[in-house]
């Protein structure tokens, strides 16, 4: 804890009174089947939506959610040939009834500027969940991520301990790209200062919240767990630069985004060690 003392007193006393930042989580609407005629949710994705909701909404900061989630957008599908879909609407329903908060769903999942247009209203320090058809995710990341932070389209193939079963169409239900969002003043747009590719961690019915959703998952947490660990003092490069994570200030969140991994760090930046520390960077958590 001596080698961290010094560096946190530095971190927290930075203060940037005059910039609005925001939190975006972007995720996949939950499971659904292969049948295209069925527009609800499968059995699994209404037990995601559920996991969602409960994992949203417990006391500890989590990597989701470091901050309680402020709004909820979810994409809408209604066309006149009769390709409609409740499915994003009911992936945040029941996290929209469990914490009151309204879920909005006017945005045509094809409107990018509607989205982009939705996210500007969206006050400083909000933390907002956006559930979508993942075929438009990669055009909704480009609309706050210019500088393409993000991968260009939403994966085919995911890392993940929960296996989707053979009825649902497709894979990668359990992933979660989350934006730090940045703007100088309110007049402008938002825009990715970090990027990160976290995991849901839902792994069916019942499943408790891990990975990203797991309580205490926030960086915020490392000094009590150094604190019961070794004594060693073990604080890597990755966490000091992610010690004020979860400040209610939202300090430095462009450079302060999420730990990087000694396995990742090909993946990424420890920008607080730069000579000349970039200004956006992408970590895998």
């Amino acid at each position: 804890m001596a080698r961290w003392a010094p560096w946190a007193f530095i971190l927290c006393a930075i203060s940037l009174a005059d910039a609005d930042w925001a939190l975006l989580n972007l995720i996949r609407h939950a499971e659904r089947y292969a049948d295209k005629s069925i527009t609800y949710l499968a059995p699994d994705g209404e037990d995601r939506a559920q996991y969602i909701a409960r994992c949203a909404t417990g006391k500890a900061p989590t990597l989701m959610f470091p901050r309680p989630p402020s709004a909820l957008l979810a994409g809408k599908r209604q066309e006149l040939a009769g390709h409609n879909s409740t499915r994003p609407w009911e992936t945040l329903h029941p996290l929209a009834m469990k914490s009151g908060l309204q879920l909005d769903n006017h945005v045509d999942f094809q409107d990018v500027l509607g989205f982009k247009a939705y996210l500007n209203r969206l006050p400083s320090g909000s933390t907002v969940l956006v559930a979508w058809e993942h075929k438009m995710m990669g055009q909704l990341a480009q609309a706050v991520d210019p500088e393409g932070l993000a991968p260009a389209k939403y994966p085919d193939h995911c890392d993940s301990e929960w296996t989707e079963p053979e009825y649902t169409m497709g894979a990668c239900y359990d992933v979660i790209w989350q934006f730090v969002l940045y703007r100088s003043h309110s007049r402008e747009s938002w825009r990715a200062k970090a990027f990160s590719h976290l995991r849901m961690g839902f792994a069916g019915g019942g499943s408790k919240c891990s990975e990203a959703v797991e309580p205490f998952s926030n960086p915020s947490s490392w000094p009590q767990l150094m604190d019961e660990g070794d004594g060693t003092g073990g604080v890597t490069p990755g966490m000091l630069a992610c010690a004020t994570f979860c400040s209610l200030l939202f300090l430095m969140l462009g450079r302060l985004h999420a730990l990087l991994l000694e396995a990742h760090q090909g993946l990424g930046k420890e920008p607080l060690l730069d000579d000349n520390p970039s200004e956006n960077y992408t970590v895998v958590c």
